[in-house]
């Protein structure tokens, strides 16, 4: 169970009751945040109830009957079976089974949602997998799983089905008429026959038929209506007529509405309605709505921002911005304005009248993009925030902006370059604020920062994350805070990482393609399996600019690509090869720090580093691309025989294309580079390249596997073991000391057991069966062999081992002095070979 749960991040977990009459309910208050349990290593029972919702990322369609009910569902549902078949399935206790699909806000926990089918989400649980519990008939049953399938994001019919049922005329007038295709409509329902949602499909098209055509007879309507049954359908819709007269009745209801009158006067609205043969006029506002601009959202219309000015009847102005969806409801509406001064008290279809005419009546359009950054614009490279684009001239263009007002920002747009003096001032200090390593790769993922997106489309090369690491006091947060958040004029705050969300670091990382999500109090060994998992996880997919998917708060999905590099700031750096290999990492000591702090604090205080900053962005957007192409082909051929990984060396061009980037600024200015700061080129690079060599690769030339890794723990936990006449057979030499044999089993209980000892969490090391399969395809390993040997009572005993070549390992850096140690340690039990080879 441990290992399960861990693998799919299935926490926060709680007690359960697993016999009796209790069985399945809980043995605590669940809903108390110390009752729960997040972390593997406290899992000692045999049955768990897993918490649904947000705070797992988990929800759960619990079918309880046999598989043709699930066909049923999909069928009423309108969503293909193989869509469901994709994701985690768990057999239940009582013959039924749980189906897992990821967090998707908009859901409530329901009952018989379709027959015997019900939803597990936010303020629900479900019995958690491989938990044992006591069935219906008596019996103690094993939740297990069906297959070994990722958690998928439930499909969007499905997700509808649960939340809106069968379509009905009032969903059906949500519809957005303007995007009604005829002929796309009819071949969609071409062949449709009984159990495929012909009825729904009937409503929807004649609906939007009606409204796009301006169609208000029913004959006509019903026409349509037996044409399609009759010449589209495979199989006749029986109802067919009947919901030809119940679209005509929603028609008539919607004109209706469409038709009536609301007008402004004295920065009121009014509403215009016949009493008595007469017009009178009914105050339902307070307030009038002037808009200002709209903002089009160029990744997706659902975004769109309308900027406008509230005008209340007293003459006072009140300046909001609203979505699309914020005049769909008068709640939603209330949400947006936000204001004890306005007063709204008309109806929702008086409200979506309002809209319209707003709508109709904005001055300006401009377009918007949901993360700042770089964008090309007209052909050429462009930084654009919420306060406009800045372009290669210095000018800054405002008919695009950045829409999110939430996320990642900068006012690095208010700033000037640095000027010739005022870059003088700083030159010689730029690289001895700390060591010549720590101070150089600073300054040259700076330099670099403000061209990820660029490498990114115009020469495939990723940007790695930055990991600063060292002990207390040695001025990793100061650095960060004063040096690197200062150039980018950056005023988001960090994020302390052991509060860190899935939800709020995909917000944060898709609201930027170029300023860094900043990750503070990184201390792995003091934080739960599935922080130290996310983060990792946060590392791996923005690196490679994957998406994710969110649910939104009107129900709808929104695509986030995690795009935002990462810096990471703790005591340790990850010990993970993906992260590793992706990553600039920089250990901090207060041996180097200190001495040279004086020069620290001139660079902090001379207020400078901002408009360095604004001017390495400058560079960034003006320089060509041919020019950034021969600057890469110079630091290539530099390191064309370094002979190390391709994303390490990756990092080593990134970092120096930074530095190149910088003396561009200097000779811009008028100055030489290397007589302002003191500094060689080649012996920065140089030094740039023997701390990636120690920091990335422990001071080898390529990274270690996690197999090489899962040894050395292994290798560790045998050297720490203290020997006595209880311990199991672990480790049988073979002839000499370079080769043993190793009884896998009980090895990785003793080293699960050193991990908990020793703080570290249990994905420091790989699965056993993982390990076993992948160590056998090593060059350090000859496989698994029977192995024969004389006991300490002078018996011939046999055990299955892995045989390892420990030299041959030693050859490939993998540490094993450990298993060495252990050898030495336990000679005494007389525990030896026999002659000749291993048997099968």
């Amino acid at each position: 169970m441990k290992d399960f749960l861990t693998k799919y991040n299935l926490f926060p977990v709680f007690e359960i009751y697993t016999r009796g009459d209790k069985a399945k309910k809980p043995k605590v208050k669940w809903s108390e945040k110390e009752n729960l349990i997040y972390d593997a290593e406290n899992l000692t029972k045999e049955g768990y109830g897993l918490v649904c919702g947000e705070k797992s990322g988990i929800m759960v369609l619990d079918i309880d009957g046999d598989l043709e009910m699930l066909n049923r569902l999909c069928q009423a549902a309108e969503v293909e079976k193989e869509e469901i078949e994709k994701t985690l399935w768990i057999k239940t206790a009582n013959g039924g089974y749980h189906i897992y699909f990821k967090y998707q806000p908009g859901l409530t926990n329901k009952a018989k949602i379709f027959e015997d089918c019900d939803i597990r989400t936010e303020g629900g649980y479900v019995v958690a997998p491989l938990s044992i519990i006591q069935n219906k008939r008596g019996k103690l049953v094993k939740y297990e799983p069906l297959n070994n399938n990722p958690i998928q994001s439930i499909p969007q019919k499905l997700y509808n089905f649960i939340r809106y049922g069968e379509i009905s005329l009032e969903n059906i007038e949500k519809i957005e008429i303007e995007e009604f295709d005829y002929d796309k409509a009819i071949e969609t329902m071409r062949g449709m026959r009984e159990g495929d949602g012909r009825n729904n499909a009937l409503n929807k098209f004649l609906y939007c038929w009606a409204m796009h055509e301006h169609i208000e007879d029913l004959e006509t309507i019903k026409e349509k209506a037996k044409y399609i049954n009759n010449e589209i359908f495979a199989e006749p819709e029986p109802g067919a007529l009947r919901t030809a007269e119940s679209v005509y009745k929603a028609v008539l209801r919607k004109r209706k509405e469409n038709n009536q009158i609301i007008v402004e006067e004295e920065n009121v609205y009014y509403k215009e309605i016949k009493q008595n043969g007469k017009i009178i006029k009914v105050p339902i506002s307070n307030f009038i709505i002037k808009p200002i601009r709209l903002i089009e959202c160029e990744e997706d219309h659902n975004l769109d921002v309308l900027e406008a000015e509230l005008k209340t009847q007293n003459g006072e102005i009140i300046k909001r911005t609203y979505p699309p969806n914020a005049f769909d409801k008068i709640d939603k509406f209330n949400t947006a304005t936000n204001s004890l001064a306005i007063r709204f008290t008309g109806t929702q279809k008086d409200l979506q009248f309002i809209k319209t005419d707003i709508y109709n009546r904005i001055p300006e359009k401009i377009r918007g993009v949901l993360a700042n950054g770089l964008y090309k614009i007209e052909g050429q490279w462009a930084f654009v925030d919420r306060n406009g684009a800045l372009m290669p001239n210095n000018f800054i263009k405002k008919d695009i902006v950045q829409i999110k007002l939430d996320g990642i920002h900068s006012n690095i747009l208010n700033l000037e370059p640095i000027n010739r003096r005022e870059l003088q001032t700083i030159a010689s200090l730029l690289f001895s604020y700390n060591s010549i390593e720590i101070s150089a790769s600073i300054m040259g993922y700076m330099g670099c920062l403000f061209l990820k997106e660029r490498l990114r489309q115009e020469f495939n090369i990723k940007l790695p994350h930055l990991l600063i690491a060292g002990e207390a006091g040695a001025g990793k947060s100061e650095t960060v805070e004063r040096i690197i958040m200062t150039m980018l004029s950056y005023n988001s705050t960090r994020t302390d990482a052991s509060g860190v969300t899935a939800y709020a670091a995909e917000k944060m990382l898709s609201s930027s393609n170029t300023l860094p999500f900043i990750i503070d109090e990184y201390k792995p060994l003091k934080m739960t399996t599935y922080q130290v998992n996310l983060i990792s996880k946060l590392l791996r997919n923005s690196y490679d600019g994957q998406n994710a998917i969110r649910g939104q708060k009107d129900l709808t999905l929104q695509e986030l690509t995690l795009s935002a590099p990462i810096i990471l700031i703790g005591e340790l750096s990850t010990r993970e090869t993906a992260v590793i290999e992706r990553s600039l990492i920089l250990t901090f000591s207060k041996m180097e720090s200190y001495p040279r702090f004086e020069n620290f604090n001139k660079l902090i205080h001379s207020n400078l580093l901002s408009k360095l900053g604004r001017s390495l962005l400058n560079q960034a957007l003006k320089i060509s691309k041919e020019e950034l192409g021969e600057l890469l082909t110079k630091i290539d051929e530099n390191l064309i025989e370094s002979g190390i990984v391709p994303r390490i060396l990756n990092i080593i061009k990134c970092v120096m294309l930074g530095i190149y980037m910088l003396k561009r600024i200097f000779k811009e200015n008028g100055l030489d580079f290397e007589k302002e700061t003191g500094q060689n080129l080649d012996e920065i690079q140089e030094k740039l390249y023997e701390n990636i060599i120690k920091e990335n690769l422990d001071g080898l030339m390529k990274t270690k596997t996690m197999i090489d890794t899962t040894l050395e723990f292994i290798s560790q936990a045998l050297g720490k073991i203290e020997v006595d006449d209880n311990l199991p057979l672990l480790i049988i030499p073979y002839k000499t000391r370079d080769k043993i044999g190793m009884r896998l089993d009980a090895v990785y209980t003793e080293t699960y057991k050193f991990l908990k000892n020793h703080g570290y969490p249990i994905n420091s090391i790989m699965e056993k069966q993982d390990f076993k399969k992948q160590l056998e395809k090593t060059e350090y390993c000859e496989g698994e062999r029977i192995m024969v040997y004389i006991d300490e009572n002078g018996k011939k005993k046999s055990a299955r081992c892995i045989v390892i070549d420990l030299q041959k390992a030693e050859y490939n850096s993998v540490e094993v002095e450990g298993i060495r140690k252990f050898i030495e340690k336990t000679e005494g039990r007389n525990i030896v070979p026999q002659e000749g080879k291993f048997e099968f």
